[in-house]
């Protein structure tokens, strides 16, 4: 269930993003080895754009992810808490991006579990030299939840990826993408 709110209008002098998610993952088979997995998510977060230029935003953004395990023993319960400053642009037809720099913490519920801050970024630009052409590069280091409960605390994600989309005809058209991403697994 999600949901996404705005307030003030595309080229205002400022602008307020707000959006909502609840998300609860659950097993339907397996359960001794899928119960620790099982989780209930609320994403809350928004965003002020302020206007510095005709097609060029600042922007601040907060937002606090709850991670909610339904195993009662889990440890892993916790709230990652990011502030985020950046750019927008949609410089002209052809080109637009967003570059984002924030705080990224996790604090757990379990007094065993060390808490943990760390800078992350977040790039993407997107790039349209003709109609029928795009170019898009994105690159990031972000925290991920850990796919591994009771293992692995957390994930650091770095990914980057390029891609080029070629429209030939109506009906025929090409998507060359090169990605990588590189996860480092935190034991806490």
């Amino acid at each position: 269930l999600d949901g996404k709110f705005s307030f003030g209008a595309l080229g205002a002098k400022g602008r307020l993003a707000i959006d909502a998610l609840y998300d609860n993952k659950r097993y339907d088979n397996n359960p001794a080895a899928t119960n620790s997995l099982e989780l209930d998510t609320t994403n809350l977060g928004g965003t002020f754009y302020y206007g510095v230029g005709e097609k060029t935003e600042l922007l601040l953004e907060a937002r606090s992810i709850t991670y909610d395990y339904t195993l009662v023993t889990s440890t892993l319960d916790s709230v990652d808490t990011l502030f985020l400053a950046g750019i927008a642009w949609d410089a002209t037809a052809q080109t637009s991006g967003t570059v984002k720099v924030w705080s990224a913490g996790k604090n757990f519920s379990a007094a065993s579990k060390k808490d943990f801050t760390f800078t992350s970024w977040d790039a993407n630009i997107k790039w349209s030299p003709v109609k029928a052409t795009t170019s898009e590069a994105s690159t990031g280091v972000a925290p991920k939840e850990s796919t591994e409960p009771g293992i692995i605390s957390y994930i650091k994600s770095d990914n980057s990826q390029v891609s080029w989309n070629q429209s030939w005809s109506k009906h025929l058209s090409h998507t060359l993408k090169w990605g990588y991403m590189h996860d480092t697994f935190e034991f806490l």
